[in-house]
């Protein structure tokens, strides 16, 4: 990548599968409206009492095979090594 152009991170890649807008909004400033950052809050806690507070190893299988798939179309995409 040139040195003008903005790195993504693992963990945004994986924030981009689910909402590509994501690393954009936040790069540019814009903040979680109070109603969102509730409904994250609740949906937090709904996904925990689901996993009864322990990582769901099926998801965990998922989220890295997502991060590791957006990370090879990046590579390939910018053309590999040079």
């Amino acid at each position: 990548m040139k040195n003008n152009e903005p790195w993504v991170n693992a963990s945004e890649a994986g924030q981009v599968s689910f909402c590509p807008n994501t690393v954009y909004l936040r790069a540019i400033g814009v903040k979680h409206s109070a109603a969102s950052q509730k409904n994250m809050a609740v949906g937090t806690l709904h996904h925990e009492a689901q996993t009864n507070g322990k990582p769901n190893a099926l998801l965990l299988i998922a989220i890295v095979a997502t991060v590791l798939g957006v990370t090879i179309f990046a590579f390939i995409l910018l053309g590999g090594f040079k």
